[in-house]
């Protein structure tokens, strides 16, 4: 036993291959033990010259040498488990079975088998004639077949899952389905060699008709010289400029031209030949790993020198001695964690998957159909670097009180709390400081909720009906309610502050049964329930595509309880790091998985949320207790301040509009239908551009006015207009911008003021580190002193006060009044103002983006008699 797998190591599969063998098929080794056999040391290798063992004598192993190694995590025969043939490579001529380890692939329940077949020489002579046929390295890897066959399931595995039953019992082997890939760079074998020392390209150069035939494998197939020498010359012709010399700085050109001739070519005529014939998938493997072939044989590992040589991915998959010394990063784990579930999933006989992505059917005899694998959480721009933080036991909350005395109702003090933001899919409440807030006589409590898939993830039915992070919230709520009196609180006061998704909970606790009578009041900083990405679409499917990212088998996907159990098996963390396949570009949409509408039944017969909350909030059915609501002018700059971090991001957006734009704007699901995106696309273009977009740093801001209104102004103040008649709904238009926030922290530059970005009145109410080198100025601790004032006095039951302004309550039908702020307590500088909203959101209104139920239609009675 290794840990949690068994190693079976050095079995004879074969009679060994000498006397009268040598040079003659291998037969199977059917000898029956009557002693124990020691199984754990591996055999050896088989007699070889390899060069790549340093010095001058490269030979190495024996002819007796037909051994193998079995790897499995389960020894009961009636386990099943899929296997693993794997052949070595190293060009019929060099290698071994025993270079590669089992670890990886034993985190699935899966068998692997390597081996050792004959080599160069004994392996591989022919006399093109009967009596020595050749191909006898082969033949020993169909006697290892064999073996496997006839005796895997003494150790577990299934002697089908080698191929597929139903194919092997008609004997019609060749529509086996296959995978085949190639790597960006595969003629850094031999290639990578040859700047292992200056000499080797100048050579190479100088000699190039002469010795680009044995480079390329055509000297003896093309036996004419002035032929080769044409050959030799045209390929030279293609990818140099005439009189260009042969060096390091186009040294990947050479590269190319090797990895054509010596692979690319070959596996490309391969997946086209065999496509009518049989399931041919294809990956390019583009993702560059630490240290592989070509380090290896160029001894050399400046960035950007060397591409992603060959062997790379399978070195990956099946490590061995060369990365010894050099630990496998946490992205690298993730690109492994991928190829072992394709592997996985391909050996059960299902659809081969990389991740979230399927590899894609061979379907024509004229175009290569292939994957392209780039960073491990990628398929299109993506942002790079393990994001994984936190831990699945979390949900903790921090109490900060000004006295602790004992609490009583009336008389014990009033408490914020505080939920935190970060789209339902990240952030913490322990990043929020209380210093502001409690300069009055106060308790904030901040605290952790779950988040992402652990948090939200729904199969749309009784077995996870989803919300999780909602009841977490819940709970916490109950448990404050309960215990506040030990901080000096009174229960019956009681306030929900929150921030962007925290203040789209705020008025989800407004809407839900389960929160009732557990709060006085509350206020929702930059989101409400009514934003676009608060209410997630396709939970279900995006459940499956978790399920199928982490390894979950195929059979296992169509009911929703064997698909929970397989989940509750796997990691944490490799749930969790399937968010970025559910993301289209960057980070968009920023909030993948979110809030559902829970199905009341049996099983569930207190859901946290029963109906969409535009028609809760339209019937009035929630806790009536006031509510403030706010937004910031530039709200938008979440998540646009990323896009000019980096000018690419806009010139991409532009380029792609109709394919982006419903990912950014969260459309892109709820509009299912391709030409209607493209209308709305079009129509949202043409109000803030014209004609003539043309996206740009110039018109960014323009941009960032998309963002706002789509993403927050629209469902904001919709939230007020639909809640005005039911309860107090207070609202402040945040216009003040700081020295530092949201904005000068995702686009990298505090050179240009874009405009104030989510978050900024919050994140002075509530400081984080972010702002750890930019102290406080005057204006904004005037600012602050404000904000204490409104959360000290709506807390205290009175109606909310910014300074010396008293916030409007909504009082017109279908008209918006709000505090504008721009400065801190001076005349002028917060302005009540009404109108339709505090922005274009009267253009989006008109648009139909699918984001609530239709409203149905009272029907006039119908008379059926007299």
């Amino acid at each position: 036993m290794r840990g949690d797998y068994y190693a079976f190591e050095g079995i004879p599969y074969a009679k060994p291959p000498l006397g009268k063998l040598r040079f003659a098929a291998s037969e199977l080794n059917d000898d029956r033990w009557t002693e124990p056999r020691n199984a754990t040391v591996r055999g050896p290798v088989c007699l070889q010259w390899n060069h790549l063992i340093p010095g001058d004598n490269k030979l190495e192993g024996t002819e007796d040498c037909l051994f193998l190694n079995v790897y499995t995590r389960s020894i009961d025969p009636t386990a099943r488990l899929p296997t693993i043939a794997f052949i070595h490579g190293g060009a019929l001529m060099f290698g071994t079975g025993n270079f590669y380890e089992p670890d990886h692939i034993m985190r699935r329940q899966m068998i692997l088998v390597t081996f050792n077949y004959r080599l160069g020489p004994l392996g591989f002579l022919s006399t093109e004639d009967d009596v020595i046929p050749g191909n006898f390295g082969l033949k020993d890897q169909v006697i290892a077949l064999q073996w496997i066959r006839e005796n895997i399931e003494s150790f577990g595995g299934d002697p089908e899952t080698e191929t597929p039953r139903s194919l092997m019992s008609s004997g019609n082997i060749a529509k086996v389905p296959l995978i085949l890939s190639v790597t960006e760079a595969e003629g850094l074998y031999p290639g990578a060699e040859f700047i292992s020392d200056p000499k080797y390209l100048q050579e190479i150069d100088a000699r190039w008709d002469e010795l680009v035939p044995s480079i390329l494998d055509y000297k003896t197939s093309v036996p004419d010289s002035k032929a080769r020498d044409r050959l030799s010359g045209a390929i030279r012709n293609h990818y140099f400029v005439p009189n260009e010399r042969l060096s390091l700085e186009n040294f990947k050109t050479l590269i190319r031209i090797i990895s054509n001739r010596l692979y690319f070519a070959g596996v490309t005529e391969s997946a086209k030949l065999m496509h009518p014939f049989t399931n041919v998938y294809v990956y390019y493997d583009l993702y560059k790993s630490k240290f592989g072939v070509g380090e290896a044989l160029s001894h050399r590992d400046e960035p950007g020198l060397l591409g992603v040589a060959h062997g790379d991915d399978v070195l990956l998959i099946f490590p061995s001695v060369l990365r010894e010394e050099i630990p496998f990063t946490e992205e690298e784990m993730q690109m492994v964690d991928r190829f072992v579930t394709m592997y996985e999933h391909f050996a059960k006989g299902d659809q081969p998957r990389f991740g979230a992505y399927e590899l894609p059917l061979q379907d024509s005899t004229d175009k290569l159909v292939f994957l392209e694998l780039n960073y491990p959480q990628s398929k299109t721009v993506r942002a790079e670097g393990d994001k994984l933080f936190g831990a699945e036991d979390c949900l903790y909350m921090n109490i900060y009180t000004t006295s602790l005395d004992g609490g009583q109702r009336q008389t014990g003090l009033s408490t914020l709390f505080y939920i935190h933001g970060g789209a339902f899919m990240f952030g913490g409440g322990g990043l929020f400081s209380p210093n502001h807030v409690l300069r009055k006589p106060k308790i904030m409590v901040t605290f952790n909720y779950r988040l992402g898939p652990l948090g939200f993830l729904s199969t749309e039915d009784d077995i996870v009906p989803g919300n999780f992070g909602l009841k977490d919230q819940v709970a916490a709520l109950q448990w404050v309610r309960k215990n506040i009196h030990h901080f000096g609180g009174d229960p019956e006061r009681i306030t929900l502050v929150g921030f962007s998704a925290g203040g789209a909970s705020v008025h989800l606790h407004y809407l839900s049964p389960m929160s009732r009578g557990l709060f006085q009041n509350g206020i929702a900083h930059s989101g409400t329930a009514l934003n676009p990405w608060v209410m997630a679409e396709e939970s279900a499917r995006k459940a499956k595509q978790i399920a199928r990212g982490v390894g979950c088998p195929e059979d296992r996907l169509s009911s929703s309880q064997a698909m929970v159990a397989c989940l509750r098996d796997r990691p944490a963390e490799d749930i969790v790091r399937q968010v970025p396949f559910l993301l289209d570009y960057l980070y968009n949409p920023f909030s993948p998985l979110g809030v559902v509408v829970e199905k009341q039944s049996k099983v569930n017969r207190r859901p946290f949320l029963a109906d969409h909350p535009a028609v809760l909030s339209l019937k009035g059915k929630l806790t009536k207790v006031p509510l403030v609501l706010s937004v910031t002018q530039g709200e938008g700059l979440y998540p646009g301040a990323e896009f000019v971090s980096n000018l690419d991001y806009l010139a991409d957006i532009d380029a792609r509009w109709h394919d982006l734009l419903p990912s950014i704007l969260d459309y892109k699901s709820a509009v299912p239908d391709d030409k209607r995106r493209a209308e709305l696309s079009t129509a949202i273009s043409e109000r803030y551009f014209g004609n003539d977009r043309k996206l740009s740093i110039d018109n960014f801001r323009d941009f960032v006015s998309i963002l706002s209104n789509r993403l927050f102004f629209a469902g904001v103040t919709k939230t007020a207009k639909l809640l005005q008649p039911h309860i107090p709904v207070y609202f402040y238009y945040f216009n003040y911008k700081t020295v530092y926030g949201i904005g000068e922290l995702m686009s990298g530059t505090e050179d240009v003021n874009y405009g104030v970005a989510h978050g900024e009145d919050v994140l002075l109410s509530f400081p984080t580190r972010m702002r750890d080198n930019h102290p406080l100025t005057k204006g904004e601790l005037r600012v602050v002193a404000s904000f204490v004032d409104l959360y000290d006095t709506f807390s205290q039951g009175q109606e909310p006060k910014y300074g010396n302004y008293l916030l409007p309550v909504q009082n017109i039908t279908g008209q918006l009044r709000y505090m504008e702020v721009k400065d801190a307590a001076c005349d002028g500088c917060a302005t009540a103002k009404t109108g339709y909203g505090v922005g274009d959101e009267q253009f989006w209104d008109t648009l139909d983006f699918n984001d609530e139920p239709p409203r149905k239609v009272p029907q006039r009675p119908t008379h059926t008699e007299l």
